[in-house]
């Protein structure tokens, strides 16, 4: 499962940005692709983030309950120790969950905009160093993923 979560965070980050972006990945060139030639029209960062999965979020909820349980145990007398207790645990368990969720730091990935020339225009996640804006570039498609290349 940790194979998919670029191109889960990737397709997440297309749908939160309201593009429809391609995949593009590596082909091992295979009998069957297709090409199609277009400019580069636009470029654009795009932040993706990856947060916690559930494994992950579970066990800082269960490590943010306990350190809360013993935070709120500090506080309080009899009864009230006892509710100061199972609030720290409720609050530290909340809190861990979010903080998990959040901790992923954001990657930057270019967004290729290809015009095509028989119309239409994709856009491409595609890392790359080699490329720029107005460029001449084949869009290579093998049924499972897309690439630009020069």
């Amino acid at each position: 499962m940790k194979s998919l979560r670029p191109i889960l965070a990737l397709a997440l980050a297309a749908v939160v940005a309201g593009t429809s972006p391609v995949l593009a990945d590596s082909y091992g060139g295979e009998e069957g692709h297709q090409v199609a030639r277009g400019r580069i029209v636009a470029m654009q960062m795009v932040a993706l983030r990856s947060g916690a999965n559930q494994t992950e979020r579970t066990g800082a909820a269960i490590v943010g309950g306990i350190a809360g349980a013993i935070l709120g145990n500090q506080f309080g007398r009899g009864s009230g120790k006892t509710l100061m207790t199972g609030a720290g645990a409720v609050g530290g368990a909340m809190l861990g969950s979010q903080l998990a969720q959040n901790a992923g730091r954001p990657h930057y990935v270019p967004q290729w905009t290809v015009r095509l020339d028989h119309g239409g225009e994709l856009r491409i996640l595609q890392e790359s160093h080699e490329l720029h804006v107005g460029e001449r570039v084949h869009v290579v498609r093998d049924g499972r993923s897309v690439r630009i290349e020069r």
